[in-house]
């Protein structure tokens, strides 16, 4: 598992955040493997938007995708909402959000092959 962003496209820089924040699920055991972003019960800005199958489409969109992501599963936030502005949410504080909030969770030993950047260590 790990976080990637990709970075908005559309609109003009004021309107939203520089990129959108995900999680690639490559354990088909995962509890959230497969299902749809509205049935994960989980805190991130703005609720989850966006959950998928990798396929070879989602690769030539998403920069970070490799053809070893191909059958995993995404789910992802945006920056799009009102409000949100290309300098509160530039790609760097996407990721570190989506660190923190997506990959959170109560079981830590779940997660232990994970590794955060040191200065992002999770509370515990």
């Amino acid at each position: 598992m790990r976080v990637i962003t990709n970075k908005i496209k559309a609109w003009h820089q004021g309107d939203h955040g520089e990129s959108n924040g995900y999680l690639v699920i490559d354990d088909k055991n995962h509890p959230w493997f497969g299902k749809e972003f509205d049935e994960i019960d989980i805190e991130v800005h703005g609720r989850l938007t966006f959950s998928s199958e990798v396929t070879e489409e989602l690769i030539s969109l998403y920069k970070e995708l490799t053809s070893e992501d191909i059958g995993s599963w995404i789910i992802g936030f945006d920056t799009a909402h009102l409000y949100d502005t290309y300098d509160q949410w530039p790609d760097k504080e996407v990721r570190i959000h989506a660190e923190l909030y997506l990959l959170k969770t109560d079981d830590r030993e779940f997660y232990k092959e994970f590794t955060l950047d040191p200065a992002l260590e999770l509370s515990k």
